[in-house]
């Protein structure tokens, strides 16, 4: 039996991946215009066998998306002989990770790989030859795009803008600036209680089991929402690590590459009065 009609009796894997790198306005790399380009592209080459593998919002130069190990899984269970991408790219932007499975992987379990604009195909070799190249070009974009995407993130924490993603109990987004913090009229009055039980000699355990038993939830909870038990499941390592929270003086830390361990002396208990709640 050919490879060829080996391929056709499994399904095809219709792959497709975007991510805020790539740019949300642009509507050629969008999920529904990969979605189109590659069932075209299946169904014209007698691929009617197809499914979709989308993993929507995610870097290329990680490889543990929840759909992309969904399909490899697919493929080490036989179940899959094609895998489309629109592009190179697609598949990944890491080109140690990117070239193994194309030159590894899928070859190892007899899966053709076919990045249409890009006129790969395994089972003709067709453009395989400079496809290693195209993958570090692929490598190098991504990290460019990341420098920019930091070096902007940068600027804006040096403007005093918040690059964070929810703020921290206590704060909320300003809805005139989403770059500005104001204090939550719900969870502030929290944050000072902490501080004040703290201050009393409180420890972390007994503060938590005294929110707890005060029915305070953890987190912001919209009006007439009914709360389970696990909204009033404070810790003593949540209570430690807003008492030990470099934010509630004022000090936003940007791009962090590293963190001191769990028992460092580093960080000492912020004292109430630089607290800016």
């Amino acid at each position: 039996m050919s490879r060829k009609k080996q391929v056709y009796e499994k399904i095809t894997a219709l792959y497709c991946r975007i991510s805020l790198d790539d740019g949300g306005d642009n509507e050629s790399m969008s999920i529904s215009n990969q979605k189109l380009m590659l069932r075209d592209f299946a169904e014209k080459h007698g691929m009617f066998q197809y499914e979709y593998y989308v993993d929507d919002g995610y870097t290329g130069r990680n490889f543990n998306r929840p759909s992309f190990q969904g399909m490899i899984a697919d493929i080490e269970a036989g179940k899959i002989g094609c895998v489309i991408t629109k592009d190179l790219s697609r598949l990944g932007r890491n080109y140690i990770e990117a070239g193994s499975y194309i030159e590894i992987f899928f070859p190892k379990h007899n899966v053709r790989y076919i990045a249409i604009t890009d006129g790969v195909d395994s089972l003709t070799r067709q453009e395989m030859d400079i496809t290693p190249f195209k993958n570090i070009l692929n490598d190098m974009y991504s990290r460019d795009i990341s420098k920019k995407v930091l070096a902007g993130r940068m600027t804006r924490s040096r403007q005093g803008k918040f690059c964070g993603g929810q703020p921290p109990l206590g704060l909320m987004r300003d809805p005139e600036d989403k770059g500005h913090l104001i204090l939550d009229p719900e969870t502030a009055p929290v944050i000072r209680k902490i501080y004040d039980m703290a201050l009393d000699g409180w420890g972390c355990m007994r503060i938590a089991k005294q929110l707890m038993d005060d029915k305070i939830p953890i987190t912001r909870v919209k009006s007439n929402t009914e709360c389970d038990v696990n909204y009033y499941s404070w810790g003593s390592a949540r209570i430690s690590h807003i008492l030990r929270n470099p934010f509630y003086k004022g000090a936003h830390l940007v791009c962090r590459t590293h963190q001191k361990g769990i028992r460092s002396n580093t960080y000492d208990i912020i004292p109430l009065s630089l607290i800016h709640i």
